[in-house]
Formats: structure tokens, C-alpha cells, sequence
């Protein structure tokens, strides 16, 4: 991953607001416009290649029309349950079944809980489900949401092949060429994808319009539906619908960051009734982009973290264990890391163990197999448990992972290591001074060892260190996860 390509352009869009907003407002899709419909899936089609999200391009029509054939029986059995109660409206995806439970079951990590703690009783179930996870899920799903996919791409092609908003794409793709070779970047001609994406919208816009007009839901729940046609379905019939958020949430993110002139077409954008945030770290952060407004965030925290908060009780023993969780940008940095700290053995009596990240590459775990061979130091495989790794540290060390925010939630001292793209290592990345006294930046490898030997050998520094830790843990993550949602949803009943 090309971390400064990444920014650099998630960047470059925003500034396309501020500078083309003349030409955006021109551009609808019914009443949204249509920059904002484009927007995320253009930002990954340039920093991941084109065709990443055109509906049956990896499977075969036959694939997909006989997946709808197999799910009809279970949507006719929703339809006429939805005739005599009207239920809420569960969008979920099989990636996010991120835990077990006792019974080995898989978890959905945000959507589950509103179940597990009867958030919410009557619910539609409908999952996207392409993993290759063979564990039984904890949740029934009523039907697989994929199953829908040859009736919107079927859609979609009809729109493209009818020019649908074709000139549209050609005018919004020659005003971001312009905008990005006067910044001295280029694009490829992706006018097609664009029209591919808009035309994608309003098939899915179209006939979610028509789904929720025969099942008529109480509200709606998903992640990472803003700026889709399901969400701009439930916002024209009046159903409101609630954002969970998913993953960090960093500056100019496509899905979440926008210029503040949008502020003035909030009503032709496709948002939530609602958004979840983990903690009022991320509403604060949010509320800096005004098309966001205060009553719309709601700090409810973070189920997973909730059950691990309840779980971790280390006190502080000798020798200091140190967690390292890897990441895939930073191998060599992570390679002097260890190399450095084999030389500081004999100075301070510490464990060290390396946790690599699940999309560490083979070449990359080999090497850290061959850095830490006949060192002391523990490597876990890829498919230990990070939680497990972090119940018995005494300090995390590592670079822009979300572990680390994890790790303070826990009461864990860390430490983020400086790179050239995040100077201030984590604390650069989410682009915020306010969890310097939990997340402590090390410009160097020196620096590194000085944090923690004062952590190992002096009481008061790590007390303190730890009470930080606390207490900016809980502006990350929002304690009191059932509190919290049920009162977000209560005053969306009203």
C-alpha cells in the first residue's frame, strides 16, 4: 500500500469540491448529486485499479441467476412476513463476523450486537456474504443480499447501454482531469467507470425503492451504505436509516470527509439519519467537517471492545512483556525494530512478542521468522488471536495499526513510531494531538527504549502513563455499548 498515493489522492477530491463546486451542483442523480455518488468508488478505483465494484464481473451470469433462484422461497417468506408487522431492516456482510463466541459461533462484530442485547427484536436479516469462512455464523440470515445482483446489474447494463447519464461522466471526468493536472497529477480516462458507477446507483436506487415500498421497514441498519442507492431509497421514502461506522476514520476520508462548501447541499447528499461512531473521539472529529451536524453522531462504542474491556485485568509483573503488531507498510522499519532491540537485552529483562498482520505477505513472515530465530523473542502465527496477545502485554509498540487505539481502551501503555509519511507516528495518521499522552510518538529507536525503560522501572511515570491511558481509552471507545445504541434508537422511533 502507497500510503502517501493514498492520501495524497483522498486529498486531491476534497479540493475538487472547494474548486469545481460550480460544476458539481450542476450534476444529479434525482435530487443527490452526483460527485457524491462517485466519490468513494472513483477515490478506489484510482488507488486500486478499475472494475473493483461492477455487479458480475467475477461471477458468471448463470452463478448469479441461479444464486436468486435459490433464494426466492426465503425472500417470498420475508415479503409476507413484512404484510402483517413491519420489522427493522439488518444490512450486514460476512466480513465483519469478527469474533467467536463461547459456542464457536461467528459474530458479526456490528450489526449482531443490536440482537445479542435486543436493541432490536424484529429484524430482517439479509447478508453479503463472499468469505471463505466455514464457521457457522451466530445469525441466521433470511436471505443473501447477492442475490439481488442479477436483477441491478441486469438493470445496469440496460442504463449503460441506453447512454444514461453519459455526458454527465464525460463533463465530471474532463473537470477532475483539469483539476488534477493543474496539481500535477494525471488520471486515465475513466469516463466510462463513472457512468458505470452512476448508472449502478440508480439501478440499485431503483429498485431498493421499490423493495422497501412492499417489505415497508421501521428503519434501517447497515455500514458503509453511504452514497448508495439503498440509502438514497430509504432517505426518498422518508425510513431513516443508521450508519455504523467501520474501521478508523482519518481525514479526508472519501466516505466521511468532505469540503466544508458541501455544507450547503447537505439536503442533495446521500447521508444517514444516524451515524455510530465507537466514541466521541471520532464524533469530534466528524463535527470538524460541517456536513456533518451534532444531533446526526451518536458515541455509542463498540460491542467487541466492550466484552474485552471485561476480560483484561493484567497488573504489571516482571519481566515486561512488549506486543509489536506488524504492519505490511513498515516491514523494514519493523525489521530494525527488532534487530535494535536484540542489543538492548542485557540493559533491561523484557519479552518481546510479534504479532504479524493478517495480510502480511509470505516473504515478509519469513523474514521476521529468520530476525528473531535464537533471540527469545516469540513470533505468533498469523492466525493468533490479537486479543489473546494484548491480555498479557504490559506496552504496545507499533506504527499506525488500530491496535493501538484498541490497546489504550484496554489501559495498555503505547508507544507509535515515527515514519517520513506520520511524523507523530498514529497520532499523524488520524491527524490529532489529543491522545499524545496515551499514544506516545517515538522519533527514533533511542526514543523508543527511553519510554520504555521509564515504563519498567518507574513506578509513577507508569501510573500516570496508565491513567492517561483510561481515560483517553474511553474517548475512543464509548463505554456503555447497550445504553448508548438502545438511546440512539429510541430517539429514532420518535
Amino acid at each position: 500500500m502507497d500510503r502517501e498515493y493514498y492520501y495524497k489522492i483522498a486529498t486531491l477530491l476534497v479540493g475538487f469540491e472547494g474548486d469545481q463546486i460550480e460544476e458539481i451542483k450542476k450534476h444529479k442523480v434525482r435530487n443527490w448529486l452526483a460527485w457524491h455518488i462517485i466519490k468513494s468508488p472513483f477515490f478506489h478505483t484510482l488507488f486500486q485499479g478499475e472494475g473493483e465494484d461492477e455487479p458480475g464481473k467475477k461471477d458468471g451470469m448463470m452463478d448469479l441467476l441461479l444464486l436468486f433462484l435459490k433464494n426466492i422461497p426465503a425472500i417470498g417468506m420475508v415479503i409476507i412476513s413484512s404484510l402483517w408487522k413491519r420489522k427493522v431492516l439488518l444490512f450486514t456482510n460476512g466480513v465483519d463476523r469478527l469474533f467467536q463466541n463461547e459456542e464457536g459461533k461467528r459474530v458479526n462484530a456490528l450489526i449482531d450486537p443490536l440482537i445479542i442485547e435486543k436493541a432490536i427484536t424484529d429484524y430482517i436479516y439479509i447478508e453479503k456474504d463472499r468469505t471463505t469462512n466455514t464457521s457457522a455464523p451466530l445469525m441466521r440470515r433470511d436471505f443473501d443480499e447477492d442475490a439481488f445482483r442479477i436483477l441491478i446489474g441486469g438493470l445496469t447494463r440496460i442504463l449503460i447501454k441506453t447512454g444514461y447519464k453519459s455526458k454527465v461522466s464525460h463533463t465530471l471526468h474532463s473537470s477532475l482531469q483539469d483539476y488534477f493536472s493543474k496539481k500535477g497529477e494525471t488520471i486515465p480516462d475513466y469516463s466510462c467507470i463513472i457512468q458505470h458507477f452512476l448508472c449502478a446507483f440508480y439501478a440499485e436506487y431503483l429498485f431498493y425503492n421499490c423493495f422497501y415500498l412492499i417489505i415497508r421497514p421501521r428503519f434501517i441498519v447497515g455500514s458503509e451504505q453511504v452514497a448508495t442507492g439503498k440509502m438514497a431509497a430509504a432517505l426518498n421514502r422518508g425510513i431513516p436509516m443508521i450508519e455504523l461506522q467501520h474501521g478508523l476514520v482519518e481525514d479526508n476520508h472519501p466516505y466521511y470527509d468532505y469540503h466544508p462548501i458541501l455544507a450547503n447541499y447537505r439536503k442533495e447528499l446521500v447521508l444517514p439519519t444516524k451515524i455510530g461512531v465507537f466514541g466521541n473521539f471520532y464524533k469530534d472529529f466528524l463535527l470538524k467537517c460541517p456536513v456533518w451536524n451534532q444531533d446526526q453522531i451518536v458515541a455509542i462504542g463498540y460491542y467487541r471492545m466492550e466484552l474485552k474491556r471485561k476480560l483484561y485485568n493484567r497488573t504489571f509483573a516482571e519481566p515486561l512483556r512488549i506486543l509489536f503488531p506488524t504492519q505490511w507498510t513498515t516491514y523494514t522499519e519493523s525489521l530494525q525494530l527488532i534487530e535494535f532491540l536484540k542489543t538492548k537485552t542485557k540493559e533491561l529483562s523484557f519479552e518481546f512478542i510479534i504479532k504479524p498482520h493478517p495480510l502480511e505477505p509470505s516473504h515478509h513472515l519469513t523474514g521476521y521468522e529468520h530476525a528473531v530465530s535464537n533471540s527469545g523473542f516469540e513470533f505468533k502465527s498469523l492466525r493468533s488471536d490479537i486479543y489473546e496477545c494484548m491480555y498479557t502485554a504490559d506496552l504496545v509498540i507499533g506504527f499506525d495499526s488500530t491496535v493501538l487505539l484498541e490497546a489504550i481502551s484496554l489501559g495498555i501503555p503505547v508507544i507509535t513510531i515515527a515514519t517520513k509519511d506520520f511524523p507523530d507516528g498514529l497520532n499523524s495518521f488520524l491527524n490529532t494531538t489529543s491522545l499524545m499522552e496515551a499514544i506516545k510518538p517515538a522519533k527514533n529507536l533511542d526514543e523508543i527504549f527511553s519510554y520504555t525503560l521509564q515504563l519498567a522501572t518507574n513506578e509513577d511515570f507508569r501510573n500516570a502513563w496508565k491513567a492517561e491511558c483510561e481515560k483517553l481509552g474511553d474517548y475512543v471507545y464509548q463505554k456503555n455499548y447497550l445504553e448508548k445504541v438502545t438511546t440512539m434508537i429510541h430517539e429514532l422511533k420518535r
